[in-house]
């Protein structure tokens, strides 16, 4: 086979690929946003009775917490845990543990740490 004929159809496949998976990607995106709508009224409906989890005959939807901490500043947080003998909230990045511990005891964050919880819908199948 030519080596033209041979980018020429590698082309047309790599076309194809491309458009099926916009076409893919349009179509999840449609169910992705559904599933977002039907999380939240999930959500509101949780906090509304103010319950962690129900159990249905169609599933149990419950909410589940996840957090995450990370440096706002590496080198302010890196300062500040040499100066008050806090290296055990030193990795390559933030100790979630320790922070967290540090957040419950002082009801504040270390200096130069960032802080994100989100709280999510998940659903199991009944």
């Amino acid at each position: 086979m030519k080596l033209d004929l041979i980018i020429e159809r590698y082309v047309q496949l790599r076309d194809k690929k491309a458009e099926m998976k916009a076409a893919f990607d349009a179509s999840v995106a449609e169910i992705n946003a559904g599933l977002d709508r039907l999380e939240g009224a999930i959500l509101d409906t949780l906090n509304a009775q103010g319950v962690e989890s129900v159990r249905t005959g169609a599933g149990t939807a419950y909410k589940s917490t996840s957090t995450s901490v990370t440096a706002a500043d590496g080198e302010m947080f890196k300062q500040w845990c040499v100066a008050n003998d806090r290296l055990d909230m030193l990795e390559n990045r933030p100790s979630k543990t320790a922070v967290e511990a540090y957040k419950a005891a002082n009801d504040d964050l270390p200096p130069g740490v960032n802080w994100k919880s989100a709280v999510s819908v998940g659903v199991r199948r009944a």
